[in-house]
């Protein structure tokens, strides 16, 4: 079952993907590959916390 954050996630992945081809076209790439894929990082790791181990 897929959750809130998750569907947050895969819209900044589609947002950035986007970006991306826009960039290209316009020939700014270099400027927008690397904040896009922090943007993405970021919200990969708020959307899925990772859990610590029980002992």
């Amino acid at each position: 079952m897929s959750t809130n954050r998750e569907w947050i996630f895969y819209a900044a992945v589609a947002a950035a993907v986007l970006l991306n081809e826009l960039a290209i076209h316009f020939g700014v790439y270099l400027c927008t590959f690397l904040p896009l894929m922090l943007g993405v990082m970021v919200v990969g790791f708020w959307a899925f916390p990772q859990r610590e181990k029980q002992p």
